[in-house]
């Protein structure tokens, strides 16, 4: 067990990397660090800890600091751990039934289309909810950024990162649809 007097502090710097990250635009940065926090938050919890647990989930939930297209899973057991420490109302009850029906494998490919809709305006691949994406997302993302760290991050450079997605995906036995391939009427730069 972490002493709470080293266990805040680490919560602390692990929220402000995670801003970083979602300021820089590296969402996937966020995955080990979120699991690792998680589970801190987990293995060290008291009631003299669950105020401080509680809105550190809320801060990561209400600041998008998980991607529901990326990690659709994790963001739900943040959802589903900050549930746990209220006796008050369940807070986010209509994304966690969102999310849970997005991840049913059961659930059609246009059902899901529509509960993205509902939400968002950009359509994402369904694969992008299923566990195999979410297992390997991190690492996928970790060899594009390294295949594409050279190149200039300039109008078209997503055209060239989902090229490189799309290819790394498939080396792991995934078979994704880029943002331009799933809204054929929207423009990219």
């Amino acid at each position: 067990m972490e002493n709470k007097n080293e266990l805040f502090p680490k919560l602390k710097e692990s929220f402000d990397k995670m801003i970083e990250n979602n300021q820089s635009g590296d969402y996937w940065k966020n995955i080990p660090i979120a699991r690792d926090a998680l589970h801190l938050m987990k293995e060290n919890g008291t009631d003299y800890e669950r105020k401080i647990y509680m809105d550190f989930c809320k801060a990561m939930i209400d600041n998008d600091i998980l991607q529901e297209s990326e990690t659709p899973r994790l963001l739900l057991e943040y959802i589903n751990y900050h549930n746990s420490l209220t006796t008050t109302k369940q807070l986010w009850k209509r994304q966690a039934a969102r999310l849970i029906k997005m991840t049913d494998p059961n659930t059609s490919e246009q059902e899901i289309k529509k509960l993205i809709k509902a939400k968002r305006f950009l359509l994402f691949d369904p694969v992008q909810l299923s566990e195999k994406y979410e297992e390997v997302i991190y690492d996928v993302e970790k060899e594009c950024d390294e295949i594409l760290k050279d190149e200039p991050r300039c109008m078209g450079f997503c055209y060239m990162y989902w090229s490189t997605k799309h290819s790394v995906l498939q080396k792991h036995g995934i078979e994704w649809r880029s943002p331009s391939r799933m809204n054929p009427r929207v423009m990219f730069d």
